[in-house]
């Protein structure tokens, strides 16, 4: 996760912005450590990103606000939260 200085601009405003200082406590927990140790799910050799990145984005998602899995797009298109979790 990259650290980041706080600005305010028009570039960088996100609502979503204050899952900064959860993924900072999920860090602090090691979550992802804690999850990769943990899920023994076998993914393919062409799977971009281990099944515990799934899960933390699923996390993620419900903690911003979705009640359905359908809605689990909330922050693929938030360009602050994709910043900062390092998304690609």
């Amino acid at each position: 996760m990259k650290k980041l200085n706080i600005e305010f601009s028009e570039t960088f405003l996100s609502k979503n912005s204050g899952l900064y200082l959860v993924s900072l406590f999920a860090e602090k927990l090691s979550l992802c450590h804690y999850l990769k140790n943990t899920i023994s799910i076998q993914r393919g050799t062409n799977a971009k990103y281990h099944a515990s990145d799934v899960i933390l984005v699923l996390i993620m998602n419900v903690i911003a606000g979705a009640k359905h899995i359908s809605q689990c797009n909330i922050l693929r298109n938030d360009n602050v939260v994709r910043t900062f979790l390092d998304w690609e």
